[in-house]
């Protein structure tokens, strides 16, 4: 599972992903358990051989762009890293189908969905100024983050990771209607 949108090429400058379409036909039905941001599931669903693709993640909260690997003799990954910029993947997060994974990030000026489809790792970052979004339909993850000031969601389908957080100020009933790992 990678970090947001996960990409392929064939090394032809043509990326391939999990669109808001292909992510919705999956949410209904998805015999194959394709993971919507996996590289491996993309290359499976269009029929490619992943040890010879590149492989690319994009966040566009942060506007991050990281080439995980080039498989092929073609590095497209500056046409890839160009063509990820002028995508609107408003619907993507507006119909939640996205797993976050923001460990470790700076957050700073980023402003969060009010609900996250899938899981949600904020692990390791500072939370100041930041509100997390009311639900997350999968496990949220804030292990070593600081909670002052924090509002949990009202809702987490997963598991709520703590592990190494203080604690002071939340109120422990709250907790006790998650599967919260300390």
């Amino acid at each position: 599972m990678c970090k947001f949108i996960s990409i392929i090429t064939k090394g032809d400058k043509t990326p391939l992903y999990f669109d808001e379409k292909i992510r919705q036909e999956l949410k209904e039905n998805n015999p194959k358990n394709y993971e919507w941001d996996s590289h491996t599931s993309i290359a499976d669903y269009f029929k490619l051989n992943e040890d010879k693709c590149n492989k690319y993640e994009y966040c566009p909260f942060t506007k991050k762009f990281t080439t995980d690997k080039i498989n092929n003799k073609e590095d497209d990954s500056e046409a890839v890293a160009e063509w990820c910029k002028t995508q609107d993947w408003g619907g993507l997060v507006k119909q939640n189908l996205f797993n976050l994974y923001l460990r470790g990030c700076d957050l700073k000026g980023i402003t969060l969905p009010t609900s996250v489809g899938g899981s949600l790792d904020l692990s390791c970052c500072d939370l100041k100024g930041i509100t997390l979004p009311t639900s997350v339909g999968g496990s949220l993850d804030l292990r070593g983050c600081d909670l002052k000031g924090i509002t949990l969601p009202t809702s987490v389908g997963g598991s709520l990771y703590l592990r190494g957080c203080d604690l002071k100020g939340i109120d422990k009933s709250i907790l006790d209607k998650y599967d919260v790992i300390y």
